[in-house]
């Protein structure tokens, strides 16, 4: 086992940013309140602020803020912040708004107390002030069926294909009585909609062309895992055919001629797709050691740039000048991840988020001719300092390459003697330099916190993903324990005060990381621990009674293998076991601040006992 980098051990931070001129930024870092402690409401808490969205025009800015449990939408004129329009949702949360034309936002609300996916979406008029509801008439079933959470699901879940701004009409995807996802066009000004096309049984997606004409159908195929994509042309013509069902994010080439998809069999290739013949061809978007996260799109889902995902994760613009300009911005910020979140149609001005070392999470204007940044609003106001960041990479014993994210201790002047604590992700989470409720609480409360991505993690790449195929999870808890090796080799740790908890699949980690090295915690949590079996019973965890450690177990009411948790706790408690379980109950899975607080409290606790 040995180290492979540490990606932050020489940088030259004040000389970096003298390529970007920064305007009204009163970020703080490591400095300033280092002896106070943290207030756990405020890691706890919702964001105040989020979804910040510039107007094709860039001339209007619209976000949420939430206050005092409810969520408010705003929209300001960008030129002088005057309030130019915006509304209240006192009955349900804002999740999420979007600008159609310089005039029509797309807004989706969500009533966590019916239901934990999207309650519905509609168009807002900023000129008149006004909520415009989107009718599908009869065709459709979320019209037409009394149970609350398919009415839910069905309008709550509708996607936006295209806009088209001479005729004042978007198309947009919703299931029919068929149960197919149908193509409809819905008004901007009565929201009233027609249908376009129906589609089959097995469609689940479109892609429109110009003037919001259809040009791909997806057609999933699930008896015989396929993805079966159609281009319309005098008919539906069979385009490409794909494995696994997966029906991922899609983008169009400018001049329409390219379709193209992520590889859902290799997330770190994207497929070009040619719509002249269906020829594919790995693009240049492609890379061997990240995943692509996302496309970045315009409002008519043609691309203008590639997230990846990783460590710290990374953007690319297809624009060169746009591309070099970002780039700049982000070096600057070489231990936070800098995210596009907006931009007006040019691209001149752009919004953007920053997460890290820099900031819990900011949002910030961004001129990409002038290089000026200006910072907007933080999410999370009340979160003042963040945990310094290490970026390492190291050998497993077999001599994979495992990333990892160390956070140190923020409120201390010495380094020495560390408490340490590992966070074993959930599975299909990514751990990044960008801000993570639970790591960062614990770094602000004097810990360093260690979170490895281990084998079979996404976001790195095939290599690391499939270095677990066939195998037994023993090796992912080895490269958990690899890393503790390393960081005592290289840190000062205090090795009896180390401390493991997770969440989901990462609890069923900590409570094994407990089981394989026994003499290894001090204490271990795990927050409705699952692993792939759970239904099977306890045999995967039955040895973490012969951990020296004591056990913290926390599960909700109403999840789905609360039981199993439950006799958990019995069978570490037959074997003498010092082992509490603390129960909370949540509305559809939806933990909320007070349920995110309350967590948060017992862990603290328990780990100072």
């Amino acid at each position: 086992m040995k180290m492979v980098s540490f990606g932050n051990e020489l940088y030259f931070r004040s000389c970096v940013r003298l390529t970007i001129i920064i305007i009204s930024i009163t970020i703080s870092s490591y400095v300033s309140t280092r002896d106070t402690l943290p207030e756990v409401e405020h890691y706890a808490a919702d964001w105040e602020y989020e979804d910040f969205r510039i107007s094709p025009d860039g001339q209007a800015l619209a976000y949420i803020n939430r206050r005092n449990g409810e969520d408010n939408v705003v929209v300001l004129n960008l030129n002088d912040m005057s309030v130019k329009a915006g509304f209240n949702s006192p009955d349900a949360n804002v999740v999420r708004l979007s600008f159609l034309t310089n005039d029509h936002l797309i807004i989706g609300v969500t009533d966590y107390r019916r239901t934990r996916v999207g309650r519905d979406k509609f168009i807002f008029n900023i000129k008149k002030n006004k909520k415009i509801k989107l009718n599908w008439g009869s065709h459709v079933s979320a019209n037409s069926t009394s149970i609350g959470w398919i009415n839910d699901l069905l309008r709550g879940n509708i996607p936006i294909y295209g806009v088209d701004e001479n005729t004042g009409k978007i198309a947009i995807g919703q299931f029919d009585k068929y149960r197919s996802m149908a193509l409809y066009l819905a008004d901007l000004e009565t929201g009233q909609s027609t249908l376009l096309e129906r589609g089959t049984k097995q469609t689940r997606s479109w892609v429109v062309g110009k003037g919001n004409k259809p040009l791909i159908r997806v057609d999933v195929d699930r008896d015989n895992n396929k993805r079966k994509f159609f281009l319309k042309k005098e008919k539906w013509q069979l385009l490409l055919t794909t494995d696994n069902i997966w029906d991922s994010e899609k983008s169009l080439s400018e001049d329409q001629e390219k379709l193209y998809i992520i590889d859902t069999l290799d997330f770190s290739s994207v497929v070009s797709v040619s719509l002249a013949d269906g020829s594919t061809k790995v693009s240049p978007f492609s890379r061997k050691d990240r995943d692509v996260g996302d496309f970045i799109n315009n409002r008519n889902n043609q691309i203008l740039g590639v997230v990846y995902d990783g460590l710290r994760p990374e953007t690319r613009f297809i624009d060169g000048k746009i591309n070099s300009a970002f780039q700049r911005l982000s070096n600057s910020f070489p231990l936070s991840s800098v995210r596009y979140v907006s931009g007006e149609d040019s691209l001149e001005k752009i919004i953007v988020s920053i997460s890290g070392e820099d900031s819990a999470f900011g949002y910030y204007l961004f001129n990409t001719s002038t290089l000026s940044l200006t910072r907007l609003k933080s999410a999370l106001p009340k979160i003042k300092n963040m945990a310094k960041r290490e970026m390492i990479t190291y050998e497993s014993s077999d001599g994979t390459l495992i990333p990892a994210i160390l956070r140190l201790p923020l409120n201390t002047d010495s380094l020495v003697n560390m408490p340490l604590i590992v966070i074993p992700k959930n599975f299909g989470e990514i751990s990044t330099i960008e801000w993570q409720r639970d790591a960062d609480f614990f770094s602000a409360k004097g810990y360093a916190v260690f979170s490895p991505n281990y084998r079979s993690s996404y976001g790195f790449g095939l290599e690391l993903r499939d270095a677990a195929v066939g195998l037994h999870n023993n090796l992912i808890l080895q490269d958990i324990d690899d890393g503790i090796e390393l960081l005592s080799k290289r840190y000062s740790l205090d090795m009896n005060n180390i401390h493991v908890f997770g969440y989901g699949f990462g609890g069923y980690l900590a409570l094994m990381s407990a089981a394989n090295y026994p003499s290894r915690y001090r204490s271990v949590a795990a927050v409705d621990p699952y692993w792939y079996d759970i239904g099977e019973g306890l045999e995967p965890i039955r040895h973490a009674s012969q951990s020296k450690a004591d056990f913290l177990l926390i599960s909700d009411k109403n999840y789905r293998w609360h039981n199993q948790v439950k006799n958990i706790r019995k069978h570490l408690k037959s074997k003498s076991k010092d082992v509490s379980l603390k129960t909370f109950k949540t509305k559809h899975g939806n933990r909320n601040m007070e349920v995110r607080e309350k967590i948060l409290q017992e862990i603290d606790s328990f780990l100072e006992r």
